[in-house]
């Protein structure tokens, strides 16, 4: 996972240099495969294994960072604003078939929501830690994955026919 050091420091305020706290992470178990000095600062490359989770986002390595340090984490709770007609029971249906095994289930309907661009802030972001941005929604991104492996079997398809005698029953 790459760390933008710049953005770590918006959760944690962290005194020490990108090298110290890839060092620290290494101490800790994260495994850091590189540091990259860049445009936008420095990018720590840190492998996150399967048993960890919790580090596989920035909050995450900034809450790994925090505990290291001992210093606290700036964590931001979006409170969106809730509409006094609409309720998430007229969007969504839940039926808890085994309640034994469901002690509590929550849910919110969001509406209105617009599939546009990632403003540039967050492209700035993101660029350093080369994370991609999607700016089409997964239905047009699983439909273009389909249209080329249609179009990789057609590729195939033809090459069969294309093949000498001697090969085709084989």
């Amino acid at each position: 996972m790459k760390v933008s050091y710049n953005w770590l420091k918006e959760f944690v305020d962290v005194a020490a240099s990108p090298e110290e706290v890839a060092s620290r992470l290494a101490l800790s178990g994260t495994n850091i495969a590189s540091i990259e000095n860049g445009a936008h600062g420095a990018v720590i490359d840190a492998e996150i294994t399967s048993n960890r989770p919790d580090c596989l986002g920035m909050l995450g390595i900034a809450r790994e960072v925090g505990a290291i340090y001992r210093l606290p984490v700036k964590v931001s709770s979006p409170k969106p604003a809730e509409s006094k007609t609409a309720k998430a029971g007229d969007a969504l249906k839940v039926k808890i078939e085994v309640p034994e095994l469901c002690g509590r289930f929550t849910a919110r309907a969001i509406r209105g929501v617009k599939i546009q661009p990632s403003p540039k802030w967050l492209g700035a972001r993101a660029s350093p830690s080369h994370l991609s941005l999607r700016s089409r929604p997964r239905s047009q991104h699983r439909r273009s994955m389909r249209q080329a492996r249609r179009k990789n079997e057609n590729s195939r398809r033809r090459r069969a026919h294309i093949r000498p005698r001697c090969l085709r029953g084989v």
